[in-house]
């Protein structure tokens, strides 16, 4: 564990090397913080899934420094030493935040990992930096549509140049925009209204009011329409690396695609219309919150609820990383312990 490899270290040179080897700290990570190390593992530009070499086993390598890290940030929100800091500036309820940080970086911080984008139903895209809690740049419109309505509602950092894309809907329009430029990337027509909508770099997926769900290609080809649910969707959730897709519908359903297998399985226990959900196949893990006031652990793979418990509102976002479990409603959030499902902290905004 922990603190026997850091008393190993002390014995000896040999034993210290031993001690500092990414072997050892690197099964700690994934015992311990499975989904971020598996996180890094399944990124084919990460420099860290390639042994280091002997010479320089005396090294404090990465994945030591990644376990003192984040157990340090795991023991801070355990004994409640965070500060809580308030961004103001947008005027209506948020549709998506996405903070970028580079796990991969140990030594030195990233210029972006001190940023906060969030996009708001006041049609507004903000950059914050959480240093200062001062917002950096917005975007409102597409300034060469600038007589027409556009509608923001997906954001996504590319995999190939590290810019922020927007999506907006214009019309009967799909645009992806540079969200530092505000240039147009692409733009695709759109036949049908939507309910949900993720970008990724090389495709678009979006749920629409006709229930069932279009993955579409920058071409505009439809690579899979997946039918199922009876009622309009109200929530989408993709993960990229297993092709795994999960939806939550107003007929009170989560069904989990397999768009590689093209197989689907469907998670029934929630009595009103699924609000919001996420999930992380390498924890085999997915969390739903619920007009029903409650939010949900399921095993994936047997499909069936682990856990289950009731907060006092209509449950609005949900997220979680290898401690904890993240809600918001009726404006606070709550943190929980992943395992016991006990509420640990409450942030109001009153």
């Amino acid at each position: 564990d922990f603190t026997s490899l850091c008393l190993i270290s002390q014995v000896n040179r040999p034993w210290k090397i031993y001690a500092d080897d990414k072997y050892p700290w690197k099964e700690r990570c994934r015992l311990d913080f499975p989904s971020r190390c598996h996180r890094i593992l399944s990124s084919s530009s990460s420099p860290l899934s390639q042994s280091p070499s002997r010479k320089h086993a005396h090294r404090t390598d990465y994945w030591k420094a990644s376990y003192k890290e984040w157990r340090r940030i795991a023991l801070n929100w355990e004994k409640k030493q965070f500060k809580v800091q308030i961004l103001k500036g947008h005027k209506g309820s948020l549709w998506q935040i996405y903070h970028y940080h580079d796990d991969d970086d140990d030594e030195e911080e990233v210029e972006g990992s001190s940023i906060l984008y969030s996009g708001s139903y006041d049609n507004s895209i903000r950059s914050w930096n959480l240093k200062t809690g001062q917002n950096i740049n917005s975007l409102s419109r597409i300034p060469t549509l600038s007589s027409e309505a556009t509608n923001f509602r997906s954001l996504h950092r590319s995999r190939h140049d590290g810019a922020i894309q927007v999506l907006g809907l214009c019309r009967n329009k799909l645009k992806v925009l540079d969200f530092n430029t505000c240039e147009t990337i692409y733009e695709l027509p759109m036949a049908t209204r939507t309910s949900g909508i993720l970008l990724f770099d090389d495709f678009i997926i979006y749920s629409t009011e006709e229930n069932f769900v279009l993955v579409v290609n920058r071409k505009g080809q439809v690579e899979h329409k997946l039918e199922g649910h009876s009622k309009s969707i109200r929530c989408i959730e993709y993960e990229q690396e297993t092709g795994m897709l999960a939806t939550g519908s107003l007929d009170h359903s989560i069904r989990l695609w397999d768009t590689k297998k093209n197989k689907c399985k469907v998670l029934t226990g929630h009595t009103l219309s699924v609000s919001c959900l996420h999930f992380a196949s390498s924890l085999n893990l997915l969390v739903s919150g619920s007009g029903d006031r409650t939010i949900r652990k399921w095993d994936m793979k047997r499909g069936i609820c682990d856990h289950s418990v009731t907060t006092d509102s209509t449950v609005g976002a949900v997220t979680f990383n290898d401690r904890f479990i993240a809600s918001a409603g009726k404006r606070k959030i709550i943190l929980w312990d992943i395992h016991s499902m006990e509420s640990i902290y409450t942030i109001s905004n009153k």
